[in-house]
């Protein structure tokens, strides 16, 4: 629902569990998107926790819309499905 997809974006970082719920993808698709957006933050110079990735670069790779996602919410929509 969009409710629990809020909640995770509410989040500085991002699990594997967290990319899973968000891209609807099994534990390994998760860890290469991980591993993706790992070395992405690594090229822009950020330090990160060992197992966690910034939710804002999670967000961008799945092309999420926090906007969309609150316009769904007021109407009562659901993510996918």
């Amino acid at each position: 629902s969009t409710t629990e997809m809020k909640e995770l974006m509410n989040k500085i970082w991002a699990s594997t569990e967290d990319i899973k719920k968000i891209g609807c993808i099994g534990k390994n698709k998760a860890l290469e998107v991980k591993k993706e957006i790992r070395e992405q933050m690594r090229e822009d110079m950020m330090v990160f926790p060992r197992n966690l990735v910034g939710m804002n670069y999670v967000l961008k790779y799945f092309h999420i819309d926090e906007r969309i996602l609150k316009k769904n919410d007021e109407i009562g929509g659901l993510l996918h499905g």
